[in-house]
């Protein structure tokens, strides 16, 4: 604001923020689109720096991204009890 020769003052700033504020802060997650009922979890082997990373990748059946995951090794299943010592 100041480069365009606007001179604002904190208290302007905190009357706009009092309100406007919590109506600028809602407005993004209202457009959100919802996610289907139908989901899927892709896995994906992607090289970062050099180095083999597993990517999650959580998505429903409109191709809607809902979560991502990126881990430095896989899960393992967990260990059988009658091997256990």
């Amino acid at each position: 604001m100041l480069q365009h020769g606007v001179i604002v003052s904190y208290e302007a700033i905190r009357r706009w923020y009092a309100t406007f504020g919590q109506a600028y802060a809602n407005g993004p997650r209202g457009r959100r689109p919802r996610p289907g009922d139908k989901w899927r979890l892709d896995e994906v082997f992607v090289r970062i720096n050099g180095g083999l990373k597993y990517q999650w990748r959580a998505g429903d059946q409109d191709g809607n991204v809902l979560a991502v995951l990126v881990q430095i090794r896989r899960d393992k299943a967990p260990p059988d009890a009658s091997s256990a010592g």
